[in-house]
């Protein structure tokens, strides 16, 4: 019986494809987006501008309101250019839901961005939010 089962577990192991001229092809990651964070960022070396920056960090406003006040752009324009509904555009800009899975690409793509930026900048908000600046303090 034991036989049996080493000969199965040799079976189903990996073998090596050296032998033959291949190399073996490592596994697909992929990713369960669970929250803005699970985005990969691909540009690390990308800096926020200035202006976003001082937004974010001494006016408390969200990545979201930062980017489009940098940009130039109104609420009309993001919603047409995203198709996404007018509450979550405002509660996005409000601070009120930060940015997930399903809003970072339409959005970064209205702001003519890469998401890796607007997730910087959601990062920076959500760290010098008032409420999680005093949390630290305590």
């Amino acid at each position: 019986m034991e036989a049996i089962m080493q000969h199965s577990l040799r079976a189903l192991s990996p073998r090596p494809l050296a032998h033959i001229g291949l190399t073996p092809i490592p596994p697909r990651r992929t990713a369960a987006l669970t929250s803005s964070f699970a985005h990969p960022i691909r540009n690390r070396d990308q800096a926020l501008p200035e202006p976003v920056q001082t937004l974010i960090v001494h006016r408390h406003i969200s990545a979201f309101r930062a980017w489009r006040t940098h940009q130039g752009l109104s609420m009309r324009a993001v919603q047409q250019r995203t198709r996404m509904p007018i509450a979550t555009l405002m509660a996005l800009d409000g601070g009120e839901v930060a940015l997930c899975e399903w809003t970072v690409e339409p959005l970064a793509k209205a702001l003519g961005l890469d998401a890796s930026q607007l997730l910087k900048a959601e990062l920076l908000a959500r760290l010098n939010r008032p409420e999680t600046i005093t949390a630290h303090l305590r």
